[in-house]
């Protein structure tokens, strides 16, 4: 969880704070440090990754991959999965109006002779 302006990390997935956190402009990462001993009984640390000093452990985290992250968990569920066949049906008619149809090419100008042309 970071802050509303997307700078700091708040808390990690597991729920921890961090003892201390720092943003870092040139990368757009919030880099925060953990206590050593809760982030190696972690059930995330596998996905996580944390980078384990001698005290503690370092996680550079950007507001851009948490964000990536849920959008990626979205796509693969039943809902979304209905928006893209939705999707393919809408966009077929003018794919198919291009393809066999040719409608890009139609040598007239104008919305009612387009019409004529193409129903002649």
């Amino acid at each position: 969880m970071f802050t509303e302006d997307g700078k700091y990390l708040i808390k990690c997935k597991n729920g921890c704070t961090p003892e201390e956190c720092s943003y870092d402009p040139g990368n757009d990462r919030s880099v925060a440090y953990f206590q050593r001993s809760k982030c190696e009984e972690c059930r995330y640390r596998d996905r996580c990754q944390p980078r384990f000093l001698k005290t503690r452990a370092r996680k550079e985290v950007s507001w851009k991959s948490v964000g990536r992250a849920k959008q990626l968990q979205y796509m693969q569920t039943e809902e979304f999965s209905e928006y893209a066949k939705f999707r393919n049906r809408v966009e077929a008619i003018p794919s198919l109006l291009r393809r066999r149809y040719h409608v890009d090419n139609i040598p007239v100008h104008g919305k009612k002779r387009t019409r004529l042309f193409f129903g002649f």
